[in-house]
């Protein structure tokens, strides 16, 4: 009787684990875009404190956004937080955050420029407001059988924007093609994979690897992928790179 008690419990949670995914997706997939702009964005705001406006960031997402589809009515903005971690994500009302570790710390305006546009494509495909509902719902779905009283604040958001590989694996493929179409290369945008591993393996702590890449380690296998990807589309790397006008040359210690 236990076992099957135990099945049973089993059972319940997968459906309401489909359950909960599948209202993310329709959520994603069929909510106007000005719907989330007007009653979500306020609540995605919590992770926008500390962060401030850049005016030369701004325009160059603006000119990347030329190249991102992004919904009707969607518009990017962009902000930096002064925190030294090499990390971006995305949230509601298409807000785009980059800490100032990875700015002074890109390479390149490329390398710069393809983590812009990933996150800028996560807003394209509605996934911070999938990733965060479904997260949501699972929150709301432990506390009614375990009778846990959960609060969805804006830290507990900031922890469910991780994405699945699919999803990873599109925004990778659409920051790709605003990257060659705004700079007619790829030179230095798929590079932006081993200077994030460069960043791990020389950092004490790995908690600035950003959650769409921490989440799926298999960062040459994505490499790899862009490089098959980039063959099949055509586009080259012969081009020159842009100085990253954000980076700082590390201060060598006496």
């Amino acid at each position: 009787e236990i076992s099957q008690l135990l099945i049973q419990l089993a059972g319940l949670v997968l459906v309401l684990l489909l359950l909960a995914r599948a209202f993310a997706w329709a959520l994603g997939n069929y909510l106007p875009y000005s719907y989330e702009q007007k009653y979500l964005s306020s609540i995605g705001s919590a992770m926008l404190e500390d962060t401030q406006d850049d005016v030369k960031l701004q325009t160059l997402a603006d000119q990347l956004k030329a190249h991102v589809p992004l919904p009707e009515g969607a518009r990017i903005q962009v902000h930096t937080n002064p925190a030294k971690e090499v990390n971006a994500f995305a949230t509601f009302g298409g807000h785009v955050v980059l800490m100032q570790g990875l700015l002074e710390k890109a390479p390149t305006e490329q390398t710069l420029s393809m983590v812009l546009a990933h996150e800028m494509a996560h807003v394209a495909h509605r996934d911070p407001l999938k990733a965060v509902s479904q997260g949501a719902m699972l929150q709301i779905l432990r506390s009614a059988i375990f009778g846990e009283q959960v609060a969805v604040d804006g830290g507990l958001m900031l922890s469910m924007l991780s994405y699945s590989r699919d999803q990873e694996t599109a925004a990778d493929e659409a920051a790709l093609d605003a990257v060659y179409a705004h700079y007619g290369s790829i030179n230095g945008a798929v590079e932006m994979f081993d200077f994030l591993a460069n960043e791990n393996k020389t950092s004490a702590s790995q908690n600035w690897l950003p959650q769409w890449l921490s989440t799926h380690p298999d960062t040459s296998q994505r490499q790899a992928h862009l490089r098959e990807y980039a063959q099949q589309k055509g586009y080259t790397s012969q081009g020159q790179t842009l100085p990253n006008p954000w980076f700082k040359t590390a201060i060598p210690q006496p």
